[in-house]
Formats: structure tokens, C-alpha cells, sequence
């Protein structure tokens, strides 16, 4: 039950590892806040959703899951892992000047 899933999606596994994308680990990322959701842990759950939001623009939709659900815990989880993946971690490696212009850049075109 488990390795029928994984070889079906090997051929696209492989592609998007080859074209060097991130998807896998946006994939990961929303598995791990659904597991953490699960078991409860809901600030948890908001930091993996935050981490896949700050791979990638396209799962910032699901930020909005914390708010219909009224999940405190997991919004001020979301709101941390934001924090420190678009402000703390590019402050540290390029400067606060340039990690404020790398992310106006990014805002400017998306």
C-alpha cells in the first residue's frame, strides 16, 4: 500500500529533481502540517505551512485554512515561520538592506 504510490509517481519524482524544483519539498512541507495537525500540534502545523509558503508563492492560499478554522495556535505558527523565512534567515545571509530589497523584488513580480 504503500510503495504502489511511490512508483507510480517515481517517473514524476524524478523529473522534478532532474529540472531542480522545490516541489518535493512544498509536498513535504503540506504533508507536514496535515500531520501535524492531526496529532495536534497546531503551531507546528502553522510553521510547516509557513515553511511551504516561503518555498513557494502558490501554497500562501492555504494560509487561509488557520483563519476559517479560527487556529490561533496555528496562525501565530504561520506567522513565526514567516517571520523568521522572509526576514530573519535572508537578514542573517545577505544583510537587513538587501534581504529587504531581495523580498521587494520578489513582491514586485509575483
Amino acid at each position: 500500500a504503500r510503495t504502489v504510490p511511490f512508483f507510480v509517481c517515481l517517473g514524476g519524482i524524478g523529473t522534478t529533481l532532474a529540472r531542480g524544483q522545490v516541489n518535493l519539498l512544498v509536498v513535504g512541507c503540506v504533508a507536514g502540517m496535515f500531520a501535524a495537525t492531526v496529532r495536534g500540534r497546531r503551531f507546528a502545523a502553522g510553521g510547516w505551512l509557513a515553511a511551504a509558503a516561503v518555498l513557494k508563492v502558490i501554497p500562501a492560499a492555504l494560509l487561509l485554512a488557520p483563519a476559517v478554522r479560527r487556529d490561533w495556535r496555528a496562525g501565530v505558527g504561520v506567522a513565526a515561520g514567516l517571520v523568521f523565512g522572509l526576514l530573519l534567515l535572508p537578514a542573517a545571509v545577505l544583510g537587513w538592506g538587501r534581504a529587504v530589497d531581495a523580498n521587494r523584488v520578489v513582491f514586485d513580480k509575483v
